[in-house]
């Protein structure tokens, strides 16, 4: 949920796309923070009660699993190297990731 904040706070993309995003993350809150998440379910226009809503929908398309380039830093002889590692990410990181690019895009 904060990694979703942080790229909510700093998209570009327009008005009614990051009010989509923000009610999708209100969505995600609710079961952690209820009271906060009916305040700004309220706030945003939500349709009677957050806990109420239809759930966001997955798009089966981004469950498969992936492996990505991911970058760290190595000390090699009092230098510093930029390195790649493959990792596998976890399908559910990797749907999460996806559907906040394509609801920030601008």
């Amino acid at each position: 949920l904060y990694g979703f904040t942080n790229i909510l706070a700093k998209s570009k993309a327009g008005a009614s796309a990051k009010r989509t995003a923000a009610k999708t993350l209100v969505q995600l809150m609710g079961p952690m923070t209820p009271h906060l998440a009916e305040e700004l379910w309220a706030d945003l226009g939500g349709d009677g009660l957050v806990v109420s809503a239809n759930w966001p929908k997955a798009d089966p398309n981004f469950l498969i699993d992936d492996e990505i380039p991911y970058p760290y830093k190595l000390m090699v002889n009092d230098e510093q190297r930029l390195l790649f590692h493959r990792i596998r990410i976890l399908s559910k990181l990797k749907k999460l990731l996806y559907a906040v690019m394509l609801l920030l895009k601008p």
